[in-house]
């Protein structure tokens, strides 16, 4: 495939947590599920909040670092990018930019949900389905893989999006097999107990890291520049 394409769910959905089976026929392969998203040009594209899906050992995602930390991430398609990685707690903010335009998005970890080993282990190989659970509620926003709890995120952007739609990613690439079943979503009115329900060891961190990425305008001439 030469472009990114979804399969949309054509109703907005708010806070709701959404469970789901996937496993992948090939050893390749790079998915995710959209949620809170908006429909832009294109053939079926999606920009929005995505829950990255890829077999468990994939590294080669065409970028300089393709390592487990992507695997089960939170990323903004056609936005943010990568916001929060594999086994981290993290808060997510945005602060002005000397340049001016969009500003820098802050990412703030806080500790961690579990390690990536312990969430990696858990995941099952072909034919095996996996269980995925994305819970959005408000600005927090969790995924649990097979029991454990992949990421938790806390979205303070001002400019993030609250509600939108859900899709599943069919990414470009190399061609890859991917499987999905078991559909339900459940709308919520409060967050889930979380401690409860799924497999959690929580490491607060000794100081706070931050991470900081700019948000670029482009035009076909290069970097916009503000008036």
């Amino acid at each position: 495939m030469k472009y990114n394409t979804f399969l949309i769910l054509d109703k907005p959905y708010t806070d709701f947590e959404i469970r789901f089976k996937y496993r992948f026929a090939t050893a390749q392969g790079n998915s995710g599920l959209q949620i809170r998203s908006g429909q832009t040009d294109g053939n079926y594209v999606l920009g929005g909040m995505q829950a990255n899906i890829i077999p468990a050992n994939f590294t080669d995602c065409g970028l300089p670092s393709c390592g487990e930390e992507r695997f089960g991430m939170l990323y903004e398609e056609l936005n943010r990018l990568e916001l929060v990685l594999l086994g981290q707690k993290a808060t997510i903010t945005r602060r002005q930019s000397k340049t001016g335009g969009p500003g820098q998005v802050v990412r703030t970890i806080t500790g961690t949900t579990n390690s990536r080993a312990d969430i990696i282990k858990a995941v099952k190989p072909y034919p095996e389905w996996n269980e995925d659970i994305v819970i959005a509620h408000g600005n927090r926003i969790i995924h649990i893989i097979n029991g454990y709890v992949a990421f938790d995120a806390t979205d303070n952007d001002p400019l993030r999006t609250m509600s939108g739609l859900i899709g599943i990613q069919a990414h470009a690439g190399p061609p890859s097999t991917m499987q999905f079943k078991d559909f339900v979503i459940k709308p919520l009115t409060a967050m889930p107990d979380i401690a409860s329900r799924f497999i959690s060891k929580p490491e607060t961190a000794a100081e706070p890291e931050r991470v900081y990425r700019t948000i670029e305008l482009k035009t076909e001439a290069g970097p916009y520049v503000a008036p």
